[in-house]
């Protein structure tokens, strides 16, 4: 064989195999494409979360605004109707209309809160309690209005974190998206919760009746019943 047309045909063959090599789309491992598929669900999860609390946000103003203005029918009257089967409209009251329709459009959404389409009696159960509702107290209703915006705000803090990573990442979702949210958003979420739970907590102090207590110079107070413990630290004793 010629030596330099040996030479020609192996750099042609090199050539070419480096040139398939190249075109090859690389294999992604599995792992990979579930990690993908994790930081995907993630992001639709918390744009659908996002997207739901504004509308629900829009929503509770507006059942607000009903309820300062005073001219809801009382709970006592709607449960009455509901119970005899017979429509809200018998009672000619546009606010108590316009607020039942408010109200069912949160059940109409419960698709949104589940998305999976797998929904359980007790969850359907356990949601229904938590929208406002002709059946609540106006102070019932207040209770709901504030627990739910605080779930809302938690969502919103999540989803601008999302955007700014996202931003940060040249337009990417990084692998590590899950984390990087959680570092982010912990301290406001932990804000979040405290004011929840404050906040159902104060609702209960104004259902429950005061203990009598005495402070260390004999004087009495009275002592939510949550704080007796506190109170006892503190040097307070019942007589």
């Amino acid at each position: 064989k010629n030596p330099q047309i040996q030479r020609i045909a192996d750099s042609e063959l090199k050539r070419s195999q480096e040139e398939s090599k190249a075109n090859q789309s690389p294999v992604e491992p599995e792992s990979d494409k579930l990690e993908a598929k994790r930081v995907s669900d993630l992001a639709t999860e918390i744009e659908n979360d996002y997207s739901v609390a504004k509308t629900e946000d829009m929503r509770l103003n507006r059942l607000n605004v009903l309820d300062e203005q005073g001219n809801i029918s009382t709970s006592s009257i709607v449960k009455a109707l509901d119970y005899f089967g017979l429509p809200i409209g018998l009672l000619s009251n546009p606010a108590t209309e316009e607020f039942r329709k408010l109200e069912s459009d949160f059940i109409r959404d419960v698709s949104k809160v589940f998305p999976g389409g797998k929904i359980t009696n007790f969850e359907i159960s356990s949601y229904m309690k938590t929208i406002p509702s002709l059946m609540n107290s106006p102070e019932g209703r207040k209770e709901i209005y504030r627990n739910r915006k605080l779930f809302n705000e938690a969502k919103t803090v999540r989803y601008n974190e999302y955007k700014k990573i996202i931003k940060e990442n040249n337009g990417k979702k990084p692998a590590n998206l899950g984390m990087l949210i959680e570092e982010r958003t912990q301290d406001k979420i932990k804000n979040i919760e405290e004011q929840f739970v404050n906040g159902i907590q104060n609702a209960l102090d104004k259902h429950q009746t005061p203990i009598r207590m005495y402070d260390p110079k004999g004087n009495p107070v009275d002592i939510p019943p949550r704080e007796i413990e506190r109170a006892m630290k503190a040097g307070a004793k019942f007589r």
